[in-house]
């Protein structure tokens, strides 16, 4: 049976809550300083926890004005010397409303949102040299609705030092200004419409494959990935003609983005923001004079507004019923947490209350009242001491998350490329443990970056033996297409359809075969029944 498109709809507000971040200018020391040399001029970079980093570098130039809807353009550029000490703008978006202990544990920017955002930052243990070292480029998450590189979380200097790697972040388009699709009525110039913020991603790759080496980075050794919504981007990228050859590998965590919007469905959001503005596609010179802080008003903050598929920047759904066959020869590393929807739940005033008549209610509403006992059931026996709250964070996380990991890994499973599959099961203490292995819990540990994130995962010997366990194996991936790190972790088996091998990030780090086989085989059929 043909594969139907899973609607993003479902278990997008857990996307809403992923990036940490802070105040926007790196607390940093102002010597010694270097000077390095881009295509559109000199740098002056700073010393950051032992490397160098480079802030606010400039990819692409303004996006607003008549150049809003369009593809990127390169950058202005400039004489003299460019001082790289902070980050730039974030790319305008609307933040999601949040309430409650989530606000606790994750905490937005506050740096002026612009326009003008095509901005990318690079930590590098050393710069003007021979040397070639890995590179990762990190596609923030935030949906495609919100979010930037400058997340707390974010900083490269620790990823970059221990791994003697070169880290790059950046900012792209989001909401209405990255997605809006405006179809043929808008002229030839805006075929691109729809995917412009995926295009902004490719064009940074460009940058960093003309660049990165007076950085001391291989141009020719580049990862990309991403969390959540950029995890959905690395998906994208990976099908994307004009990223073919700018990578290397790819690394997706808890964002498997296997479809996007096809011109018929953004249609039908394009109509109903421009009968808001009392517009028409055609009216692009009007589009491009209204203010940004109305466009967004009139998308909703643009949570429904993903990329576009069917046009010349993203011919195909990334992973619908085959792996993009551009990028068979890239190895994949994917995976997601245990507890994926446990953040989001805070925002829910029933959640923790939750009784046994709720959670029938729940699971009936989500499955049908026909199999809501038989699933209840199913969670229950695999996890007896569980309350009610945590059997539907469960529920909610499997069949958003894990039904769509396993399924994507399968597919690219059957290319030519290496796959490695994880889990992480280690539950944060903060709290009180409500949260688990919630989403997001995995970043402070990838980055290296515990010191900072006392909030998210709280602190002490077990979070730092995560933090070496998973950035280590995935700076080694990043190396050389295969995570496993002697005496860090258990040796870690290549993913394959029959075994499913999975690496179990925890206290205890193992490896298991088909892990909650029973459970994915509901969420797939019940899938199955559903196109």
């Amino acid at each position: 049976m043909k594969a139907k498109k899973y609607n993003p709809s479902r278990f997008v507000l857990m996307l809403v809550i992923l990036p940490l971040t802070f105040n926007g200018i790196l607390q940093s020391i102002a010597e010694p300083a270097a000077i390095v040399s881009t295509t559109s001029g000199l740098l002056k970079g700073h010393s950051s926890k032992g490397v160098m980093s480079f802030l606010g570098i400039p990819y692409g130039a303004d996006t607003g004005g008549q150049n809003r809807f369009l593809p990127p353009k390169p950058p202005e550029p400039w004489e003299n010397v460019r001082n790289a000490e902070k980050y730039g703008p974030q790319c305008s978006h609307q933040k999601p409303p949040m309430y409650g202990d989530i606000t606790k544990i994750l905490i937005y920017s506050d740096l002026p949102t612009s326009e003008d955002c095509l901005s990318l930052n690079v930590w590098t243990p050393d710069v003007n040299t021979e040397e070639k070292r890995p590179v990762m480029v990190y596609l923030h998450g935030g949906g495609f609705f919100m979010g930037s590189s400058s997340d707390r979380y974010y900083e490269g200097g620790n990823l970059a030092r221990e791994n003697d790697i070169v880290v790059v972040t950046l900012n792209h388009r989001l909401s209405v200004f990255g997605y809006f699709y405006l179809g043929p009525d808008a002229g030839p110039e805006y075929s691109s419409s729809g995917a412009v913020g995926m295009l902004d991603i490719v064009q940074a790759l460009t940058w960093v494959r003309d660049n990165i080496a007076q950085f001391g980075g291989d141009p020719g050794n580049v990862t990309i990935f991403g969390q959540s919504g950029g995890g959905m981007k690395v998906s994208t990228v990976m099908a994307m003609p004009s990223a073919n050859g700018l990578f290397h590998k790819a690394i997706i965590q808890s964002g498997p983005g296997r479809w996007l919007n096809t011109p018929k469905e953004a249609s039908k959001l394009t109509a109903d923001i421009l009968r808001k503005l009392n517009l028409t596609a055609a009216d692009t010179k009007q589009l491009a004079a209204i203010p940004a802080d109305k466009l967004l008003d009139a998308a909703s903050g643009g949570m429904r507004l993903i990329p576009v598929m069917g046009n010349n920047a993203i011919p195909v759904h990334p992973f619908a019923d085959s792996a993009p066959e551009q990028s068979a020869r890239i190895p994949l590393l994917i995976g997601a947490m245990k507890d994926e929807s446990t953040n989001s739940l805070l925002s829910d005033p029933e959640w923790r209350s939750m009784d046994e008549g709720t959670l029938k209610q729940r699971v009936a509403a989500l499955v049908g009242k026909q199999d809501a006992q038989k699933v209840i059931d199913m969670y229950q026996s695999s996890a007896p001491n569980d309350p009610p709250q945590f059997i539907w964070a469960s529920i909610l996380s499997d069949s958003g998350f894990f039904n769509e990991t396993y399924p994507l890994a399968d597919l690219k499973s059957e290319q030519p490329s290496s796959v490695y599959m994880y889990r992480v099961d280690w539950r944060s203490p903060v709290l009180g443990g409500i949260i688990r292995a919630a989403h997001a819990v995995d970043l402070p540990f990838v980055w290296d970056n515990v010191d900072v994130s006392e909030a998210l995962v709280g602190k002490g010997p077990d979070q730092e033996r995560m933090a070496q366990m998973m950035s280590r194996s995935f700076a080694e991936f990043a190396r050389s297409g295969d995570p496993n790190v002697p005496g860090v972790i258990p040796k870690w088996p290549e993913y394959n359809k029959i075994d499913q091998a999975t690496l179990i990030f925890d206290n205890q780090v193992r490896v298991e075969n088909n892990p909650d086989q029973e459970k994915r085989a509901y969420w797939q059929a019940f899938k199955a029944s559903s196109d």
